[in-house]
Order: C-alpha cells, then sequence, then structure tokens
C-alpha cells in the first residue's frame, strides 16, 4: 500500500506519529487479509515475511519513540507501555520461529495464524488506549515531531527478529542499530 503521507516544506512530513501508526496498521491488516485468502503455502509464507519488514521496523520505533514519551509523560502510561511492549515481544519471538522454518513446515500455518491474531489483537489495543492518550496529552505540533522522530527510527530499525535483544535503553539503540545495518543489506541481496 503506498504512502499517502502529505509532504510541507523541507521540515518533514505532516504527518503526526498517531496518522502514521494507523498507516502502518491498515498497511498490516491489509497484508493479513491476503495471507488468509491465500491457499497457497509459499505465499502465505512470503506474505508473513513481507509483514515481517514492515511491522518489526515499526515495532521498534514504537520502543525507541513512542513508549519514552507515553511512561514520562502520560498517566499510566508506564503500564500501557508495558502492556504493549511484552504484546511486541511475544509476536517477535513468534517471527523468529517462522523465520526458521519454511512454507512446508508442519507448525507454519499454526504459527503464523497465532501471530496474526496477536499483531491484529495488539493494533486493536494500541488504537483503544495509545493513541487517544497521545492526541489528548500532545499538541498537533508535538505530535508531527515525534512522527518525524518515529519514521526516522522505523527507517534505522532491524527487519529481522532479535527476541533476546535489550528493548530498551542505550542496549536496544546499539544492538538494533548494528542489527538492522547489517540487515538492510541482506534484505537487498
Amino acid at each position: 500500500m503506498p504512502s499517502t503521507e502529505t509532504m510541507s516544506t523541507s521540515t518533514g512530513s505532516t504527518d503526526t506519529i498517531g496518522d502514521i501508526i494507523l498507516q502502518d496498521h491498515q498497511e498490516i491488516r491489509s497484508l493479513f487479509v491476503k495471507y488468509e485468502q491465500s491457499s497457497i503455502l509459499d505465499e502465505k509464507y512470503d506474505i508473513i515475511q513481507k509483514a515481517r519488514t514492515l511491522l518489526l521496523p515499526h515495532e521498534s520505533a514504537e520502543e525507541e519513540v513512542l513508549y519514552p514519551k507515553l511512561r514520562k509523560e502520560v498517566a499510566g502510561g508506564s503500564e500501557i507501555a508495558d502492556e504493549r511492549t511484552q504484546e511486541e515481544q511475544g509476536a517477535e519471538k513468534l517471527f523468529k520461529e517462522i523465520e526458521n522454518m519454511d512454507s512446508s513446515s508442519p507448525d507454519f500455518i499454526s504459527a503464523a495464524d497465532k501471530l496474526v491474531e496477536e499483531v491484529r489483537k495488539h493494533a486493536s489495543e494500541e488504537e483503544r488506549y495509545v493513541l487517544p492518550a497521545l492526541m489528548q496529552r500532545f499538541s498537533q505540533k508535538e505530535l508531527i515531531g515525534m512522527g518525524n522522530d518515529f519514521k526516522k527510527a522505523k527507517s534505522s530499525a532491524p527487519t529481522h527478529p532479535h527476541p533476546n535483544a535489550p528493548h530498551k535503553g542505550i542496549g536496544k539503540t546499539v544492538a538494533g542499530k548494528v542489527a538492522a545495518t547489517m540487515e538492510h543489506l541482506q534484505d537487498k541481496t
């Protein structure tokens, strides 16, 4: 699904972080519909791999940009961020399991179906709790700035699962940047 972002001047996009998250969620949901409609195992596998390359950078950007703001500046934000992070870690573990399979693996469909279900639940919870809290707490200008930071973080985030890597702090930042550089090169080949 092509991006429909509206660009302003050289200051960046006018999309808020909420706009970008919703666009990402819609793109992932569209992929999952294609996954469910397909009866060809290799096609299903390819769709899940495409979802991985979209979803893992999205989750990484949430951990780098969104959740620290939520924890620091929104009442009850730490609990909300912890719940969403736990869901993301579950999805990352499933992506890792699937990455070690091929489309003919006996556990592929059950793992992929579970992943689709968990990611849909996560996106719904995020839309129900996280986005309204952001809209209430931050100004439009702040939300646009967070959106630009979110896009930047996504562009340099890992595209393969690393469930045992740190999920916050400097350890996540350093490990993520090194892994992302290697993976972006690997994904191009």
